[in-house]
């Protein structure tokens, strides 16, 4: 089974859960996130699709939250 997320690119299980994983690593980088893959089997897609995209959503916001100290980086 596959998920196609809002921007139409088309996912596979084990693909979409690399990239949860690798977001949820993103987020918090002093506490690595491993999925459970038996656990993970379990969940269907469109939840997982949906875990994706609001993980998605997160990682775009930490920028905007810190756009601020991000442009003084620049400016160092």
């Amino acid at each position: 089974m596959q998920y196609i997320d809002s921007y139409g690119v088309v996912w596979e299980r084990e693909a979409i859960l690399e990239e949860i994983e690798t977001l949820l690593n993103a987020v918090d980088d002093k506490h690595p996130s491993v999925l459970s893959k038996e656990i993970m089997q379990e969940v269907d897609m469109k939840t997982l699709g949906s875990i994706y995209e609001r993980l998605l959503e997160k990682s775009g916001k930490e920028i905007a939250n810190n756009q601020e100290w991000l442009f003084g980086l620049v400016d160092s």
